[in-house]
């Protein structure tokens, strides 16, 4: 008993000194005592037009000890640039400043400085062909901030992006066990406008990253510790992306002169992109579309230690079988930007300058100010590549797209970018086609300067037909070929031969006489396995009284695709001389065309020497869907006898694919 007794007076002088101890205490878990001061926080300060902030206010007693339990009256000492609720819930009203504070107990908050500023959203897309409904979506701007939505039943969402910095990164969770998250990246620097989340967004954003050898996830993670990715350098990987699909996009009506696949806002409803989405998986860095009958596979590889891109496309169906090989060098640094922006920049003044020119001869030297002195492209020097240019276009509206960079030395001040050129005029319809050119830097300017080769070399893969007089040889073949323009006295050719593709070794190319070129051409003729588009070759130059040259090249697209001339039935020279020719042709199904182009070879005699000789007359640019033409055959061709005249319909693809069908009369 007595030790019970003494159990009991013990707990109960414990529980005495604890109260003791409670009242009047420091403890550090809040206490209700008087307030000392007022600090007031929030996530950001700075709010758009009719968007909303919270702001936090925190109590603490003289020794620093958060003040618990506290009601804020909160005030804005501008309320016609921003209100506050006693919530502590800012709304943004019109563009301007007001400072925010809190009160408790007769104590007021240091003043908190808000700036309102017109707001500022993303909208988007977020979809696989389905849209993706109730996903969230998580943005982040270059500081990491980050900025959430849900996407509803459309695939649509609205991020408000006041206050934030772009570019911005953006992320659709993995949508299933197995599969991974979708990104997609600004492709400006606007903080308002249109981010899309699609499979293709998601490679366009994975290459970028993937060329600079970093993880997108790790990227996401914190964005500040990440390269930024720039809108010049996205445009390019956008650009590759995009030629890749283009065929898809056109057959589904998307006019992709116009379209991003980033910033352009589309519905998912199964027509346009969304239906090219429909027909599309992507595995692994692999982009598989098919609609059941045509089916292409584009796998892309990164270099970083290049910084590049490629894409090899192969196309399979029953029209044929194509393949393409892409590549593009990632403009990354500041000074790599700027360069591409200022080659950009003049050739715009470039096209404006042509379109000025009124008289090909009188007007063109502010076209020649755009070359340098030492310019030579394909053995032609600047008075004669800036006749050839101004005959055609002169007046014309002439712009440029680039489609990609294929090298970049800002040290040396040198560039070659390949780009998609359009002509319009009064009397030409509306052209592309795909040119490459390079320039170089003097002082501040930038200039065309040319490939810098003695004669214009190329290896080409076209599918042939043979049609008329000539019917064998039709085929998928290759090209070897190299023109010597006869005009120019600086530089002759006395011989070639060329290498590569398990064809040629170091094999002689024939000479084929011509009035105004010569050229030396090498057929491989008609090949049961074509050649794989991006094969290299060597083609070594012979120059007289000059060096001995090896040019490195590779074979563009190959396509095993034919086309035909339909109409025409007599092959006999009688009745094609000095008349007019309806002529009427097909095009390719399995590749998209961009160009139609009419050639006329017409075979002859010197009238002097009695010698044979050719000349090729090249038609301007038909639109893509020509399918028919007129062209004119001379009666004769002066003193020279007519012995023979062939007609060349060539069809070029987006990609490089190439189809001609030779009509021949004899």
């Amino acid at each position: 008993m007595e030790f019970a007794r003494r159990s009991i007076a013990f707990v109960i002088v414990c529980v005495g000194l604890l109260l003791l101890s409670g009242c009047g205490g420091d403890g550090d878990d809040g206490s209700s005592g008087a307030i000392e001061s007022i600090a007031v926080t929030a996530d950001s300060l700075t709010i758009g037009t009719a968007t909303t902030q919270s702001f936090t206010a925190t109590a603490r007693d003289s020794r620093g000890n958060a003040v618990n339990g506290v009601t804020f009256t909160w005030s804005s000492s501008n309320a016609s640039i921003a209100t506050i609720g006693g919530d502590g819930v800012a709304t943004g009203v019109a563009p301007g400043t007001s400072n925010i504070t809190a009160s408790a107990q007769g104590v007021t908050s240091a003043p908190v400085s808000v700036t309102v500023v017109p707001a500022t959203r993303i909208t988007g897309t977020a979809a696989i062909g389905a849209p993706i409904v109730g996903a969230t979506v998580t943005l982040k701007d270059r500081q990491g901030i980050q900025r959430t939505a849900t996407t509803g039943a459309d695939g649509l969402f609205i991020i408000n992006t006041t206050g934030l910095q772009p570019p911005f990164l953006v992320r659709v969770p993995p949508l299933g066990t197995g599969s991974t998250p979708l990104y997609s990246v600004s492709i400006d620097s606007n903080a308002s406008g249109v981010i899309n989340i699609t499979p293709f967004t998601d490679v366009i954003a994975r290459s970028w990253y993937g060329a600079r050898n970093v993880s997108i996830d790790v990227a996401f993670q914190d964005p500040s510790r990440s390269p930024v990715a720039s809108p010049e350098s996205l445009q390019t990987v956008h650009s590759i992306v995009l030629s890749t699909l283009q065929r898809w996009l056109e057959q589904s009506g998307v006019d992709v002169s116009s379209f991003n696949l980033i910033a352009t806002a589309f519905d998912a409803d199964g027509t346009g992109v969304d239906q090219v989405l429909d027909r599309t998986t992507v595995s692994s860095g692999t982009l598989v579309i098919t609609d059941g009958v045509t089916t292409q596979r584009s796998t892309l590889a990164y270099d970083a230690t290049q910084a590049s891109l490629t894409v090899r496309t192969e196309v399979s169906g029953p029209h044929g079988t194509n393949s393409s090989v892409a590549r593009t060098v990632l403009a990354l640094s500041a000074d790599e930007q700027a360069a591409v922006n200022a080659v950009k920049a003049m050739l715009v003044q470039f096209g404006q300058a042509i379109a000025a020119v009124e008289d090909e001869y009188r007007d063109r030297d502010s076209v020649m100010a755009f070359y340098a002195e030492d310019y030579l492209n394909a053995g032609r020097e600047t008075v004669f590549d800036v006749g050839y240019l101004l005959r055609p276009f002169k007046g014309c509206d002439v712009s440029y797209r680039l489609r990609s960079i294929d090298d970049i030395d800002t040290a040396a001040g040198e560039m070659t970018l390949t780009l998609d050129r359009t002509v319009s005029g009064q009397e030409i319809p509306t052209q592309t086609e795909t040119v490459q050119h390079s320039f170089k830097r003097y002082g501040a300017n930038w200039l065309f300067h040319g490939d810098q080769r003695i004669a214009g070399v190329t290896v080409q893969a076209e599918a042939r037909t043979y049609q008329g007089a000539v019917t064998n040889g039709s085929g998928t073949t290759v090209v070897a070929r190299l023109t010597d323009d006869v005009q120019v006295a600086s530089h002759h050719v006395t011989a070639s031969m060329v290498s590569g593709g398990e064809l040629w070794n170091n094999a002689p190319l024939n000479i084929v006489p011509g009035l105004i070129y010569l050229t030396y051409e090498r057929d491989s003729g008609p090949l049961s396995i074509p050649v794989p588009a991006g094969t290299p070759f060597a083609m070594t130059v012979e120059e007289f009284q000059g060096p001995t040259v090896t040019y490195q090249l590779s074979s563009n697209a190959v396509t095993t695709e034919r086309i035909a001339i339909t109409n025409l039935t007599s092959h006999a020279l009688a009745d094609a001389l000095g008349r007019t020719l309806d002529i009427e042709w097909t095009l390719p199904a399995s590749y998209e065309v961009q160009t139609v182009t009419l050639v006329r070879y017409m075979h002859m005699l010197n009238g002097f020497d009695g010698k044979a000789f050719s000349n090729a007359e090249k038609k301007p640019l038909l639109p893509s869907t020509a399918t028919s033409a007129q062209l004119a055959i001379p009666a004769d061709w002066g003193s020279h006898a007519i012995t023979g005249v062939d007609i060349h319909v060539i069809v070029e693809g987006v990609n490089g694919e190439r189809s001609v069908a030779i009509y021949s009369f004899r």
